[in-house]
């Protein structure tokens, strides 16, 4: 007989165990997170991808550090723990053989399908068995396996097979497994609430509030389901058969922590992933960063952005989680509050309108050569219905929209591949372009640094290049990429400004000048306030300074600072903003008369909202206004993008991130 709708959900997600089970056992094997019992769970250990890899790293730290918290909280006094959906976690395994458990009985709840399949690899691994006291087997047991019920009896440990709507059943099959309603209990649900229909969950948080007298309730999800991202993961998980259903009605960290308090909880905390990777410490962060090449940092923190750690208390527990589990040492970020649109600005040097351009791709660089005319090259985009990088050089044309590949000459190099580089012009008729740095993978810069050359032919549609390149001395910068490349012509300057940017080791603060003449590179001496080391940043020229805004830092925090270079003096000062400027990275930048505009970036916390920011520069006062998107639907990720004013538009080409390859989240 086919499954009903029901069914076939419910398959799909227990489907979600068999995929957080490998990446969980990929983030021990790559070093991230160390747990010698996940490894038993699974067929086949399979290698996970960077960025997959630090997101299960910061959910299992996560869900690790409640569990042990918890277990030191009531250490000399029986205690209990119940995993809600556990899946193939080895959770009792990893703190049973750390002898953590003495006074802890361990009950792990999921449907009868999953519970019974976990029992057979439990029964027939030596290793697992070993940390069982006495265990009793039940799933072979027809009844059992068709109805649920204990699947593993021990005296420390019980595995139970029961569906979580099913409340009446959970109620009968805990008291008859033994758990005691008044020991001190810690209820763990990670990712699981979610998928669950919302009054079914409600249901399920008010019955455990109801149910247990001393509880702490540990709960591990997702958020903000209508910015960009959130669309994007929601569309992620319908495809995969599991959507995730409460997200829209408890869409923020107070929506969840007012359902608890609501459904029966005295106190509930929340912490997004992001506060508490950072909460983690410099020294261990720094661990994270030497075990594989990393490069996705914008992805990374829209990941941690949307998932939450809920710590929903009552009885003795409540004391237990009086502190957070986790101080803060991250500093205070401001969030983000309801901005106006920017349809209904009524101060000048502003924009009132954004196109896009008809370019899929991110991390590109471009440049404009002409009133209607910008060059886009590289990234990381769509090429025939396939994602890759991208080697073309394309001429847009900004008002009608068509474009075409600029070729090479006869004779001369190909640009090739390139990500996070720049292209910038040499001369007022922007015949002549510098591209310098940029990478393919984080393990692979690209070192060559090349002066194009346009021509055109009478058909605006045979334009060509011919490419030098440019080996510069023992002043040439290092290979690097994220940076920035301003053109600075003033009085007697005449040259390329490189500042900032990144390679697989180092993040730079240090600045050169091409000479657009000899195209010769000098190490410019600066003096003053001297801005800290980062990348993805912004770089403009205003009067005879170079505004450098923002950007992400070497400690893997966003930067809120704005530095000027005077080009005269070379020497640096800095913008005390009024207030204190979000940090963020990941944006452009422009200048319009005196205010610089900030467009998109990524910022720590909050729902991510399309933005520009105005900043005076003579008052260092500034206005943040969200931006109207004329069709709602379409996805607007204004990050590793570029853009450009004309006239009263903002052209924004390209962002985002190529979000196919999001994996299991």
């Amino acid at each position: 007989m086919p499954k009903s709708a029901k069914e076939k959900n419910e398959t799909a997600v227990q489907g979600t165990n068999d995929s957080s089970i490998v990446s969980k056992c990929a983030i021990s094997m790559q070093g991230y997170f160390h747990d010698d019992y996940l490894r038993h769970f699974v067929a086949r250990q399979t290698r996970r991808a960077p960025l997959i890899n630090r997101g299960y790293y910061v959910r299992a730290k996560a869900i690790d550090g409640a569990l042990r918290h918890f277990l030191k909280s009531f250490q000399g006094q029986a205690n209990q723990i119940v995993s809600l959906g556990a899946g193939f976690d080895s959770a009792f395994f990893r703190l049973e053989s750390a002898r953590l458990l003495s006074e802890t009985c361990f009950y792990e709840i999921d449907f009868a399908e999953v519970a019974n399949r976990k029992a057979a690899i439990i029964q027939s691994n030596d290793i697992l068995c070993a940390l069982l006291k006495e265990p009793v087997f039940h799933h072979k047991n027809p009844v059992v396996q068709k109805d649920g019920g204990v699947i593993i009896s021990s005296s420390s440990y019980r595995l139970l097979g029961i569906n979580l709507n099913d409340l009446s059943s959970l109620h009968r099959f805990l008291l008859h497994s033994g758990c005691d309603l008044n020991k001190p209990t810690l209820l763990l649900s990670e990712c699981v609430l979610t998928y669950m229909e919302v009054q079914r969950s409600d249901a399920l948080i008010e019955f455990c509030a109801s149910t247990f007298s001393n509880v702490a309730f540990i709960c591990y999800e997702q958020i903000y389901p209508s910015d960009s991202f959130g669309r994007v993961m929601m569309n992620h998980f319908k495809k995969l058969g599991s959507p995730l259903q409460a997200i829209r009605m408890y869409s923020t960290p107070s929506d969840h922590q007012e359902r608890y308090l609501r459904l029966g909880w005295t106190s509930a905390k929340v912490i997004d992933m992001n506060e508490f990777y950072l909460c983690l410490g410099e020294d261990e962060r720094d661990r994270i960063k030497k075990l594989e090449p990393f490069d996705e940092f914008e992805e990374w923190h829209l990941k941690c952005n949307h998932y939450i750690l809920v710590t929903a208390c009552k009885g003795s527990c409540i004391t237990a989680f009086q502190d957070d589990i986790h101080r803060s040492n991250s500093g205070s970020f401001r969030m983000y509050q309801q901005k106006p649109r920017l349809d209904q600005l009524l101060e000048a040097q502003l924009p009132d309108s954004i196109t896009e351009a008809n370019f899929s791709g991110f991390g590109h660089s471009s440049e404009r050569i002409s009133s209607t005319t910008v060059l886009v090259h590289g990234g990381f985009g769509d090429k025939g219905g396939r994602h890759q990088r991208l080697s073309e050089l394309v001429a847009m044309n900004v008002h009608t929209g068509n474009s075409f590949t600029v070729e090479p000459e006869e004779g001369s190099d190909v640009i090739g591949p390139r990500m996070f580089h720049t292209i910038t012009a040499l001369n007022h008729n922007k015949s002549s372009l510098l591209i310098f740095g940029g990478r393919t993978s984080p393990t692979k810069p690209c070192h060559r640094t090349l002066l194009l050359t346009l021509s055109k032919e009478v058909s605006d549609v045979t334009w060509r290049y011919r490419s030098k390149v440019i080996l510069g001395e023992t002043t040439c910068p290092e290979t690097r990429w994220r940076h920035t490349a301003t053109a600075i012509r003033h009085n007697s300057i005449q040259g390329i400004l490189i500042f900032g940017g990144k390679n697989l080791d180092t993040v730079f603060s240090d600045c050169f000048l091409l000479c657009n003449e000899t195209l010769e590179w000098q190490k410019v001496v600066a003096s003053g306030s001297i801005p800290e080391p980062r990348h993805s940043h912004s770089a403009n020229l205003w009067q005879e300074s170079a505004v450098i805004a923002c950007g992400f830092g070497a400690d893997e925090r966003p930067l809120n600072s704005v530095c000027l270079l005077n080009c005269e003096t070379w020497v640096w000062s800095r913008l005390e903003t009024i207030p204190t400027l979000t940090p963020r990275y990941s944006h452009s930048g422009h200048i319009l008369g005196d205010h610089l505009l900030l467009v998109g970036g990524i910022h720590l916390h909050g729902e991510v909202i399309s933005s520009v920011t105005r900043i005076n520069l003579k008052t260092a006062c500034w206005k943040e206004y969200d931006i109207l998107v004329a069709e709602p639907e379409r996805l607007l990720m204004l990050h590793n993008h570029t853009s450009f004013v004309q006239g009263e538009e903002l052209l924004i080409i390209g962002g985002g991130e190529i979000v196919s390859h999001l994996g299991p989240i």
